[in-house]
């Protein structure tokens, strides 16, 4: 499939036409919306954003629906794509988006009923939607759509070759066509003279760690590494114990060892970006290891609000003294002319403000006196400095190694 491609395509009209919608009460929590991070949080939000605003303009919630469509594709949620998808080409709101974004619509379908491990599955509703878009994007001039539609049609409609070699084979199901389970069990057929081909060997094991199958896909990727050390084996390794750490916390290790093998093979192979990934990750496992990251979740929820509430009454307190002082000299100043000292009643104001200022800085201080979770952030910093001599000490120690 040709998902980043796609998600750039569609990105691109969305934008242009959230640029020309116009504003209205609902804009803030559509732009919201549109910030939030990508996949179920931002379908959440948009759903909420719709419930909220039937009735808002009809070009937003048109978009609103068209970032629920293309999210759901994007994490592998097939059946709600083309089910949201279809029901949006169907209704009313498709009449607010010009041609580009009617073609971009069918091939977000297409694409997910042309997903061959998908669930929903199915090359003629594919080509369907794939032709329709074809169909669109030609009248409507659209270069980059019909590139990318029609690679999906041919991909969808061409034969395999006749004298395919076991090689090409083993990668057109794995990386062309998705088709997972049908690369394994092809793979068990194969003598082991093909099996032992590195080429053939790397797609099985991409088939055994996309459908999940880790503590196999590791073993083959362990074995592929001992006789080739190279920054993307050790990532897919990486991958692998990644995965199984979420119900074994032990792997986090294993995951942040590999994931440091990639940094330093990465910045051998002159590759800088994936690099500064992979170190990035590695960190991550490191966290993970030391369920800091839960941790500091629960820091937040305990204490964000009070830390925040302390901040909002340092500054409370700042102003009721200066207001404090400043009453206090326009009171003195006045009755110093007359020749008199100032009556009680003056002082009723000032004694208001000194009620609040005592009330404020005993909360202030009763926050400082434990209740800020103080002693709890400085443990976890000194975690997290843990974690970053413990990530040196593993970069240190590949550098000699690799």
């Amino acid at each position: 499939m040709t998902k980043k491609i796609l998600v750039a395509l569609v990105i691109l009209t969305l934008t242009g036409g959230f640029l020309v919608a116009q504003a209205g009460g609902y804009t803030e929590d559509y732009v919201k919306s549109m910030q939030k991070k990508p996949g179920k949080e931002r379908i959440a939000a948009f759903n909420a954003y719709l419930k909220k605003y039937p009735n808002s303009s009809p070009k937003f919630s048109a978009l609103a629906n068209y970032w629920i469509v293309l999210d759901y594709y994007q994490i592998g949620d097939y059946k709600e794509t083309v089910s949201r998808g279809e029901k949006l080409l169907k209704s009313p709101m498709v009449g607010q988006f010009e041609g580009g974004e009617k073609a971009r619509l069918n091939l977000v379908i297409g694409n997910a009923y042309g997903v061959k491990s998908g669930a929903v599955f199915n090359k003629d509703k594919a080509l369907k939607y794939t032709n329709a878009c074809l169909a669109i994007a030609k009248k409507e001039g659209l270069s980059d759509v019909i590139k990318v539609a029609q690679s999906l049609k041919e991909k969808l409609t061409t034969p395999p070759p006749p004298s395919e070699t076991p090689e090409h084979k083993m990668k057109r199901l794995v990386f062309q066509d998705e088709s997972f389970n049908e690369a394994i069990s092809f793979y068990k057929t194969l003598p082991q003279k093909d099996k032992d081909n590195i080429e053939i060997k790397k797609a099985y094991a991409n088939a055994l760690l996309k459908k999940g199958s880790f503590s196999p896909a590791a073993n083959v990727f362990e074995s592929m590494y001992k006789t080739k050390k190279t920054g993307g084996i050790a990532i897919k390794i990486a991958k692998c114990y990644e995965a199984r750490a979420k119900k074994n916390s032990a792997l986090y290790q294993k995951a942040a060892e590999y994931y440091v093998q990639g940094y330093v093979l990465y910045s051998k192979e002159s590759k800088a970006s994936n690099a500064k990934s992979a170190k990035s990750y590695a960190n991550n496992m490191l966290v993970g290891k030391y369920k800091l990251k839960q941790r500091i979740d629960r820091f937040n929820a305990k204490y964000g609000k009070k830390n925040n509430q302390a901040a909002k009454n340092a500054s409370q307190i700042a102003s009721l003294e200066r207001n404090i002082k400043r009453e206090k000299r326009r009171i003195k100043k006045k009755y110093r002319k007359m020749g008199m000292d100032a009556p009680d009643w003056e002082y009723k104001k000032v004694k208001s403000m000194e009620k609040k200022l005592q009330a404020l800085r005993s909360g202030s201080s009763s926050s400082s006196q434990g209740d800020s979770g103080l002693a709890e952030k400085q443990a976890i910093e000194k975690e997290m400095k843990k974690i970053d001599a413990e990530l040196k000490a593993l970069i240190a120690k590949y550098k000699k190694i690799l």
